[in-house]
C-alpha cells in the first residue's frame, strides 16, 4: 500500500513528500503534484507520469473498488465481458494491445519485485551478519559502520554504511541510523563494525556504542539483535556473549 505525505502548495497543486511503500515500489523525490481536477501541464515525461500515479493514489483507493469497477479502471470501456466465470486471460484478450501490454508488463514488475522480497535475506544468527557483511567489509584498511535494517520476519529491507573513519576508530551518530530505520519501516537493526587491525575483541568505545543504541532501540520499540565486529576470517557478536 503506497503511503506520503500530501501538503497543498500555493498554487493549489500537492507537495507528495517522503514517497515511500511497502518495499515493493518507491518512488523518487519530491515532486508538485497537481489535482486531477487541474490542468496545470508538466514539461518533462517523467515528471507527468508521477503527476498522473500520485493523483491515483490520492484519489481512489482500489481496494473499495469492485471487480467491474476495476475493469473499467485498465480497459477504459464499458464493454468489456467479465463476470464470474472469467478467467483472467479471458479479460486480458479483450484489451487494446498497448494496455494489454500495459497490464502484462505491471503484473510482470510486481511478480519480480514480490521474488525479490520473499528471497530477501534472513538474519537469524550472527553469523548470517557475517556472512552478508564479510565479503564487503573484508580487507578494508580503515573502518568502517553498517547498519542492517530488517523487517518483522528478520528479512533485510537493506544495509547501509553509517560512517568511514581512521585506522582504529569511526564515528557512529545513533541518530543517523534511528531517522533510517524509521525511514524504512523496520522492527530491527544490527550494528557492524570491522577492526582492521584484526584484533576481535571490542573497545571501550565499541561497548559504550552499544549501550547507547539499544537504550535508544528500547525507546523507540526497534530491536538491536546485534553487534557484530569483523575481521578477515573472523567475527565478535554481542549477542552471542550475551551483552545484548
Amino acid at each position: 500500500m503506497l503511503r506520503f505525505n500530501v501538503n497543498l502548495h500555493p498554487t493549489g497543486s500537492i507537495c507528495a513528500e517522503n514517497l515511500s511503500c511497502n518495499t515493493e515500489t518507491a518512488f523518487g523525490a519530491a515532486k508538485y503534484v497537481s489535482l486531477p481536477r487541474s490542468h496545470q501541464t508538466v514539461g518533462k515525461s517523467k515528471e507527468l507520469n508521477f503527476q498522473i500515479m500520485a493523483a491515483m493514489v490520492y484519489d481512489t483507493d482500489l481496494r473499495t473498488l469492485n471487480e467491474s469497477e476495476l475493469v473499467y479502471k485498465i480497459s477504459n470501456r464499458k464493454d468489456v465481458n467479465f463476470n464470474e466465470e472469467s478467467t483472467f486471460e479471458d479479460f486480458i484478450q479483450q484489451l487494446t494491445p498497448g494496455r494489454k501490454e500495459t497490464a502484462l508488463a505491471v503484473i510482470e514488475l510486481y511478480t519480480r519485485m514480490k521474488a525479490k522480497k520473499d528471497n530477501a535475506n534472513r538474519i537469524l544468527s550472527s553469523f548470517d551478519i557475517y556472512t552478508l557483511m564479510h565479503p564487503v567489509m573484508a580487507n578494508l584498511e580503515v573502518e568502517e559502520s553498517w547498519a542492517i535494517f530488517m523487517n518483522m520476519a528478520s528479512r533485510v529491507i537493506k544495509t547501509q554504511r553509517i560512517s568511514k573513519g581512521g585506522l582504529s576508530s569511526t564515528a557512529v551518530d545513533v541518530r543517523v541510523i534511528l531517522k533510517e530505520a524509521l525511514l524504512c519501516n523496520a522492527v530491527s537493526i544490527a550494528l557492524v563494525h570491522n577492526h582492521p587491525s584484526g584484533a576481535i575483541r571490542p573497545s571501550r568505545e565499541d561497548d559504550r556504542l552499544t549501550k547507547s543504541m539499544a537504550d535508544a532501540c528500547n525507546i523507540l520499540n526497534i530491536r538491536l539483535v546485534d553487534h557484530v565486529i569483523v575481521t578477515d576470517g573472523n567475527f565478535y557478536s554481542y549477542a552471542d556473549e550475551g551483552r545484548i
